[in-house]
C-alpha cells in the first residue's frame, strides 16, 4: 500500500467513527497507522528544515549576485572613464600631427582628469585591499 493509500485509508476509519459515534476525542488506530503517521510528521519536520535552509542560501546567492552585479557596474564604468581618455589621447596626438595644438592641449586636459579620477580609483581599491588583508 502507498502513502496516498494510506492516508485515505485513515481518514475513511476516521470519517465511520464520526458516522458512528459522533464527535469523539480518542479514536483506536492499529499501531501501524500511527507509526505511519509519525513518521510523516518527521518527513514534514525535515522538509521544513531543508526549505529553511534553502532559503537561506537563496538569501546569500541574492546579496552575492547583487555585490557582483554593483562590482561590475563600477568596473563598467572604470572601463568606460578610461577608454574616454585614450580616446582623447587619441585624439590629442592626432591634433598634435595636424598641428592644432589648441584642440590637442583641450583632449590633453580631458586625459588628465580621467587619468586623475582612475589614480584615485585605483588607490581607493589599493586601501580596500589592504584592509582585507590585515
Amino acid at each position: 500500500m502507498n502513502d496516498k493509500d494510506l492516508l485515505q485509508k485513515i481518514k475513511n476509519v476516521r470519517t465511520a467513527v464520526k458516522e458512528i459515534y459522533g464527535n469523539v476525542n480518542t479514536i483506536t488506530y492499529p499501531i501501524y497507522m500511527i507509526d505511519w503517521l509519525v513518521s510523516q510528521a518527521e518527513k514534514v519536520e525535515q522538509l521544513e528544515q531543508e526549505i529553511a535552509a534553502l532559503k537561506e542560501a537563496l538569501n546569500e546567492s541574492v546579496k552575492t549576485s547583487v555585490a557582483l552585479d554593483n562590482e561590475l557596474q563600477q568596473e563598467q564604468a572604470k572601463t568606460e572613464r578610461y577608454e574616454k581618455a585614450m580616446k582623447n589621447l587619441e585624439r590629442a596626438l592626432n591634433d598634435i600631427n595636424k598641428g592644432e595644438s589648441r584642440m590637442a592641449i583641450s583632449h590633453l586636459d580631458f586625459c588628465k582628469e580621467n587619468a586623475q579620477e582612475a589614480i584615485y580609483l585605483i588607490l581607493a581599491e589599493l586601501e580596500d585591499v589592504n584592509k582585507n588583508e590585515k
